[in-house]
């Protein structure tokens, strides 16, 4: 934190709050707070500061901080940012404890908004004041019934899941709750001039009565703060979900390797999440439904989904959608499909199940209904069908559905999904279902998506205790290469200095060969023409080395000082690249994919942050198409993955290790020879 612990609980739990720039007048922001506090019963002092007024909302107003003559734990202020330092000074030699400001003007407004950012931090820190804002909304404890807040507050219900947004608009969206999640606290980050993002997760970490967190991010300010403050929550038991929006320039390297290609900020944002434990969510509507589930306890293993549906066409949908998100929906158990045939005409049901039969009977649902609650294999049970607000369609069997599971689910947990997002629910519906705890997701495509994390959760590693943005290591080029070169089997190559020399060499090393242009800043050699492979004889390597000593000195302005090398042509194997790169925000990280000349168009890599072990190598492999090449496809030779594995290990730790002055280390391309033949790495750049 930029602040002490101590300052931050007087943002979420202060006793006694002053708000400079209270008004009289209904809507403005220094009313709605005041009127906010009254109206939520807030237990502390309320200080309005106006010089005004005599009273606002009943209660007395001071001229200035100074008046009020007792202790005062928060100051809001809601006054426009000119005035906002001086306040915020008064704030300071009062002994405020923490300060919320709303208004816009500081790092939003240019230079010289910047300037004054700046001096507020400088003041908070001198003085350990946590500052929430500026240029946002304020922030709710729902829990404690704490509502600095800037808007007219709605009636929230209170629960366990809290809202952090960089976006005060979205927190309104969030805040109106109209899933009936149940929050714990509101919070508004704005500009994060003192406390960010990361500080509300790390108190949010603690509190006890806090389940979920939700994460509307625009930028993510410093990743290894929020990396730690995630992973004290995940260890907490609480899960982490996250909308990010936006792309950074300042977060792409400036690399020019084939890595700074693949590996976008918005891939960077991806491996930052997963590596700490936080779900990224498509939108808010998927945050939403997913926070949902993630309030229900996970299906143990050993149990499977059944999904009940009114038609084939929903059912066939199921099967598309859980298909997109990896889901499995499994068949029913034998004994339980068999014993269910005499609902089902003689026939044994399948999963998904259409529960219509050749017409609509609640009376026989109930009992198919009762003899899946039954069953120790199914969890959860979710009934998928047309829902609307309305009320036609599927409703009127909606609403039998609903109340069935309300009798007769017990302990089994139920979810309803309704095919279309935008119909909205049939209220009836929502209404026993919010009654009984019944999840209800709209939409086929969100729903298997909330479904797939939400079964997964159970199994999932919490992360490691370990910053985003490692600390630089110490190893240079030189020595980074040499340590690379004891760890992955290099071709073995010779320099040349003419023709004549460069076709003895060959004969020695035996035909075919390669010949390469090397320089220092020739960096992707191919597309210069700089690579000529398959020389089968004297003449060809003769007129090879001829054309590349052309090109080097042709270029040698801009690529510098050339050598050619010679090196035996490596057949029988599969290309793929395996390179480091340090992102400017989140450090080191390796990637894995296809190699070769294709590597960029082909585009198929995934990328991990930081330094990887041997299981995670393993996982990256089979997340990339080329891992079927590898795996023998149609010819059945299998390609040695234990070679490729201990080459991904080796770049991520190295990269983790590498000075700041090392941008990217690549391997393109590592040919992987038949299953126990090893890889040997033919081309290496370190930028």
């Amino acid at each position: 934190m930029k602040v002490s612990a101590r300052p931050i609980e007087a943002l979420f739990r202060p006793r006694s709050v002053a708000v400079v720039g209270a008004s009289p007048r209904a809507g403005s922001a220094g009313n709605n707070i005041i009127q906010n506090l009254l109206d939520r019963r807030y237990s502390g002092a309320i200080y309005p500061v106006n010089p005004r007024y005599e009273e606002i909302c009943g209660l007395m107003t001071y001229k200035t901080l100074a008046d009020i003559g007792k202790p005062v734990d928060t100051v809001f202020i809601a006054v426009a940012a000119e005035y906002g330092l001086d306040i915020m000074k008064q704030a300071a030699a009062i002994g405020a404890r923490a300060v919320l400001l709303n208004a816009t003007g500081y790092a939003d407004a240019g230079q010289a908004g910047a300037a004054k950012q700046a001096e507020l931090l400088a003041i908070a820190l001198e003085h350990d004041i946590a500052v929430c804002g500026p240029n946002n909304l304020g922030m709710i404890n729902v829990l404690d019934g704490v509502p600095l807040w800037t808007a007219h507050m709605s009636d929230v219900k209170a629960g366990s899941v809290a809202i952090v947004s960089q976006s005060g608009s979205v927190a309104l969206a969030l805040g109106d709750d109209p899933a009936g999640l149940g929050l714990s606290h509101i919070i508004t980050a704005g500009n994060e001039a003192v406390c960010g993002v990361a500080d509300y997760v790390d108190y949010l970490a603690d509190d006890e009565r806090v389940r979920t967190i939700l994460l509307f991010l625009e930028t993510i300010r410093d990743p290894a703060r929020l990396a730690a403050a995630a992973g004290r929550a995940k260890h907490a038991g609480k899960q982490l979900f996250a909308v990010k929006v936006g792309r950074s320039e300042q977060a792409r390297a400036a690399v020019a390797a084939h890595s700074g290609a693949l590996s976008g900020e918005d891939v960077v944002v991806d491996a930052y999440f997963r590596k700490h434990g936080i779900e990224r969510c498509i939108d808010l509507d998927d945050m939403v439904q997913r926070a949902a589930l993630s309030l229900k306890s996970p299906p143990r293993p050993g149990t499977s989904a059944v999904y009940l549906t009114l038609s084939g066409g929903q059912a066939a949908a199921i099967a598309d959608c859980s298909s997109d998100v990896d889901l499995e929906v499994s068949g029913l158990p034998a004994h339980l499909a068999q014993s269910l045939t005499d609902h089902f005409h003689g026939y044994a049901p399948g999963n998904p199940m259409d529960v219509w039969g050749l017409g609509w009977d609640p009376a026989r649902f109930g009992k198919i209904l009762q003899q899946l609650v039954a069953a120790p294999e199914v969890n959860p049970i979710v009934l998928t069908l047309d829902i609307p607000a309305s009320g036609a369609v599927d409703g009127p069997m909606g609403v039998d559905m609903a109340r069935a599971a309300a009798e007769h689910a017990g302990d089994k947990q139920v979810i309803f999904v309704g095919n279309s997002a935008i119909s909205g629910i049939h209220p009836d519906i929502a209404g026993i279902c919010r009654e009984n705890g019944f999840p209800v997701l709209l939409g086929i495509a969100g729903a298997m998506r909330a479904i797939a994390t939400w079964s997964r959760s159970g199994n999932k590693k919490l992360p490691t205790e370990s910053s985003a943005a490692a600390e630089a290591g110490r190893l240079s080029k030189d020595d980074l290469q040499k340590a690379l070169r004891k760890q992955v089997r290099f071709v073995e190559t010779a320099i040349v200095s003419n023709a004549n020399e460069a076709a003895v060499t060959a004969e020695k090393v035996g035909y075919p060969v390669v010949l390469k242009g090397m320089a220092p800043n020739a960096l992707h050699k191919t597309e210069l023409g700089l690579v000529r492979v398959g020389l089968g004889d004297a003449g060809a390597v003769r007129r090879a080395y001829d054309d590349l000593e052309r090109i080097l000195k042709t270029h040698a302005t801009t690529l510098g000082q050339g050598t050619v090398q010679l090196e035996p042509m490596i057949a029988g194997g599969i290309e793929v690249l395996v390179a480091g790169r340090r992102d400017p925000q989140f450090g080191p990280m390796v990637l894995f994919g296809a190699g070769g000349k294709l590597v960029e168009l082909v585009a198929d890599s995934v990328l991990r942050l930081g330094a990887v072990t041997a299981e995670e190598a393993i996982e990256m492999i089979g997340e990339t198409r080329v891992a079927t090449l590898l795996g023998g496809y149609r010819d059945g030779v299998a390609f040695d993955l234990d070679a490729v594995r201990n080459a991904i290990v080796a770049v991520s730790k190295l990269m983790v290790e590498a000075g700041p002055d090392v941008n990217a280390v690549e391997i393109n391309p590592l040919i992987v020879m038949p299953k126990g033949q090893g890889a040997v790495a033919v081309d290496l750049v370190i930028e």
